[in-house]
């Protein structure tokens, strides 16, 4: 063996610490992936010039314009901006370097010199550096840069001594109109309504103040672990954690019916009568929800209804609005729609496309309670109290009564996962399991592009354990069955796709379809993504303006885009409110269980489904993080993109909740107060009022 290859693999065992080879690369190629994607999401933003992000700077602020007119569907988007600073020097420095960016692409005039720098707008992220040494002169000097609005909204960032570098003593104007203060972009444009929540306007908000400091207090108490406390709470054993409970023994055969039925609806009770209520509620709302009030697109889905029941073809992107999504979801709904009578039944043929969505949207609260059964068929706590953590999260109750694809495409990665891991947890699975998943995993893809991740968490999965065994012939080839089988079922539609356009995925925000639209912001910057907690405080409106997290958390929680409730009454306002905060437990628990799931990956269980669960979360949140940061719009900020995750969230909060009960011990019943307190308030608030 050469020497190289032996020093290699004595470094490499050293390292992990006697951990064997194979399995040390398993962890390593893991973390690998979890890197990757956050070099990804850097390259985007700081390299690629399609993307519209302000990169961070520590010498001068980037800056817009207060009330940057955009214009939704044609070009130029918006008129170009001219930014000001008059600079008084006594005598020119030396070298007062500076060093400029604009979105997308600036000309810079010195006092009457003009040109003394430009850049174009495919090379707008390169920063410009250069001396003004030569073009000062001492007294007042006029510093002007004209930022081009061609393809988004303007935006300025020069970087250099205080008295030069972007800040809000520089003035902006644009063509026909008046200098204005400019502001720091994504900090201080004004958004059009008012910014206090309901909490603080409420007389009472002292009150409800110190309730809240003492249940974050508790959230915070709970998720410290038991071995950093100074005392233990009385449940836990010395030298154990009791975040992480040992499977209790199987329940012994009841030696009489009633003892058995008792047996039955203490391990499956709760869970069956959370789903049955939400069931009620659903459907009730479905009734009465007219689907022409939702506001997310829903005439471009009715539409390719239609054509899918009256033409039967799979149509174009640049054939409608939302012509571009995959056909699955829109195909089977026409089924519903033209045995309900089609056009000339409506609108009740569209009720019944409307009750069919609802049921998806129950589908998926159905995997995430199978998934919870196979993830801990003999724990009936962490699969009761993940359940409840997302059985009444608000987003369904809103999104689930609408015409909308969304919904479906959530029910079939949640079924595709599911049958996934069943079908591929076994070391050899038949052929005919692999086939299954296979074909669950194809049809996800053609209900949602989001569906990709699942297919590469899936694919990841079998690729390390095939290159765990290099000789197992098997191995690949389940590996390349599973592949090919994903290829058959909707390789078609993805192909149609690179023919037509040039890339596989296409949507109403690319050219290429025919359709494109620009809406505020117009571009993203690293607070955006940094930031979390305004939520909490402000309208939930303002959430998807505040940051990705407020947006992702004020859309799951609560209905950020005003589709289902009535805005602007008090009660109802001041019940989000509560239902917000009381959301903090049941999030905290869900970071929790996936910070534990790693962990356990990383450390000792590494084949194991919850790699998958990982995995899929992991790539979804990225692959929305770099959808977010290619369309920089408010409505690009939506948590039901995320529907696919309800089953992997209800496994991570199962595992979390379960270790915060642990950790509370006697006041276990904080979580289980909190829990119910939650779910009763958002059955009565999200009840659908005509």
């Amino acid at each position: 063996m050469p020497a190289k290859l032996v020093i290699g693999r004595i470094g490499l065992l050293g390292a992990v610490k006697g951990w064997g080879e194979v399995e040390a690369m398993r962890r390593i190629t893991t973390a690998g992936i979890l890197l990757a994607g956050i070099v990804y999401l850097a390259w985007l933003a700081l390299v690629t010039p399609e993307i519209e992000f302000l990169r961070p700077s520590w010498q001068g602020e980037w800056i817009v314009h207060p009330h940057t007119p955009i214009a939704m569907f044609s070009a130029p988007v918006c008129p170009d901006a001219v930014f000001e600073r008059q600079v008084v020097v006594t005598s020119p420095p030396s070298t007062p370097a500076v060093s400029i960016s604009a979105l997308r692409g600036f000309r810079l005039d010195v006092n009457q010199v003009r040109r003394v720098a430009t850049q174009t707008a495919p090379s707008w992220k390169r920063t410009v550096r250069l001396d003004l040494g030569p073009y000062l002169v001492a007294g007042t000097n006029v510093l002007r840069v004209t930022v081009s609005g061609h393809d988004g909204p303007p935006a300025l960032l020069v970087e250099g001594p205080p008295g030069i570098r972007t800040d809000t003593n520089w003035t902006v104007r644009l063509a026909g109109a008046g200098p204005v203060q400019a502001v720091v972009a994504g900090k201080a444009e004004p958004l059009g309504w008012n910014a206090q929540g309901a909490l603080g306007r409420d007389p009472r908000h002292r009150l409800f103040g110190w309730l809240i400091a003492i249940y974050v207090a508790l959230v915070a108490y709970a998720l410290i672990p038991v071995r950093f406390r100074p005392c233990r709470p009385a449940s836990a054993t010395p030298g154990q954690d009791p975040g992480v409970l040992p499977a209790p023994p199987s329940p012994r055969t009841a030696p009489h019916e009633f003892r058995a039925l008792l047996c039955f609806f203490r391990h499956h009770g709760a869970c069956l009568a959370m789903l049955s209520i939400v069931a009620v509620a659903q459907y009730r709302n479905t009734a009465v929800y007219p689907y022409s009030r939702s506001p997310f697109d829903v005439d471009g889905h009715v539409d390719y209804v239609r054509l899918a029941a009256e033409k039967a073809r799979v149509p174009m992107a640049t054939d409608g609005w939302e012509m571009f999504q995959p056909p699955a979801y829109y195909f089977t709904a026409a089924a519903v729609y033209r045995l309900s009578g089609g056009r000339a039944a409506e609108p009740r043929s569209l009720k019944a496309v409307q009750v069919f969505t609802t049921t998806c949207g129950l589908l998926t609260l159905v995997m995430a309670l199978g998934l919870l059964y196979l993830v801990f068929p003999d724990r009936p706590l962490p699969r009761t109290l993940g359940f409840a953590a997302v059985a009444f999260l608000p987003v369904h109750f809103y999104m689930d009564p609408m015409i909308t694809n969304e919904v479906f495409a959530g029910a079939m990665i949640a079924g595709a996962l599911l049958v996934a891991i069943w079908a591929l947890r076994s070391a050899n699975p038949s052929w005919l399991r692999v086939t299954a998943a296979a074909l669950a995993c194809g049809l996800a893809l053609l209900s949602k592009y989001s569906a990709l991740f699942l297919v590469l968490a899936v694919g990841i999965w079998l690729g390390l354990r095939a290159l765990g065994r290099l000789r197992n012939l098997r191995a690949w080839g389940v590996l390349l069955c599973f592949a090919a089988g994903v290829l058959l079922t909707c390789g078609w539609y993805y192909q149609r796709n690179v023919a037509a356009y040039g890339k596989v995925f296409i949507g109403n925000w690319d050219y290429a379809s025919g359709f494109h639209y620009e809406q505020p912001p117009g571009y993203r910057t690293a607070g955006f993504y940094a930031r979390f907690g305004a939520v909490l405080f402000d309208n939930p409106e303002r959430s998807r303006w505040a940051s990705f997290w407020d947006g992702q958390y004020g859309s799951l929680w609560a209905d950020s885009h005003e589709a289902f409730l009535r805005a602007g009454d008090a009660k109802t306002d001041l019940l989000v409110a509560t239902i917000l905060w009381l959301a903090l437990l049941p999030t905290a628990a869900c970071v929790l269980g996936f910070g534990m799931a790693v962990a356990s990956l990383l450390r000792r269980r590494w084949d194991d489904p919850l790699l998958i669960l990982v995995l899929t979360t992991f790539l979804s949140l990225v692959g929305t993080l770099a959808f977010t940061m290619e369309v920089p719009t408010f409505s690009t900020i939506k948590a039901f993109f995320l529907l696919g995750l309800i089953s992997p969230a209800a496994v991570f909060a199962g595992l979390g909740l379960e270790a915060m009960v642990g950790r509370l011990g006697r006041l276990r019943w904080t979580v289980y107060a909190s829990l119910a307190a939650l779910a009763i308030l958002v059955l009565h608030v999200y009840q659908f009022v005509p």
